[in-house]
């Protein structure tokens, strides 16, 4: 899709570790105005971190593009394995599914993710409004969890690797 073009291109290429070791990044004040082309918000993987390479090199290619972005911190989720051996996977889709009812209200929104942070973009998309999802080695099964899904009529990209176990 038009609106994702240039991120697969930029993930590929990048390798260099984040410089910011943040646990959360937001490039603009919470309900600031958002640019004409719209937000992003990347979700990173189970046990990864919003610093993690493939989130950090979409991060990168979304200020390139023109867009604001913000990366969710589940790593406390991915802790508690008690709950599952993904840790609180209900929890993960709730707390993006609140950031994204806020985006999607100042403007368009893709939801971009890697693995687990895949599967919940996809999950949240059937509540929220979105203009595409970009989806990073989605698991298309996990469990008795649903399976990948998006709304009807969403512009998906989505990138694997050739010998991925999960795709």
């Amino acid at each position: 899709p038009p609106m994702l073009e240039g991120l697969a291109p930029s993930v590929a290429a990048s390798r260099q570790p984040a410089r910011n070791a943040l646990a959360f990044r937001h490039d603009h004040a919470p309900g600031a105005a958002m640019t004409v082309r719209g937000h992003c918000i990347l979700s990173h993987g189970f046990e990864s971190g919003p610093d993690a390479t493939k989130v950090t090199a979409l991060a990168e290619a979304c200020e390139r593009l023109g867009w604001t972005h913000e990366r969710p911190d589940y790593t406390d989720l991915d802790a508690r394995q008690e709950i599952s051996e993904l840790g609180d996977v209900p929890t993960r889709v709730q707390r993006l599914l609140k950031r994204a009812r806020g985006a999607a209200g100042r403007g368009p929104l893709v939801l971009a993710g890697s693995s687990l942070g895949a599967w919940i973009s996809g999950q949240v998309s059937l509540q929220v409004p979105v203009a595409g999802l970009f989806l990073m080695a989605p698991p298309v099964r996990m469990g008795k969890a649903p399976p990948l899904e998006r709304r009807e009529g969403i512009p998906v990209s989505i990138i694997h690797g050739w010998d991925d176990e999960l795709i």
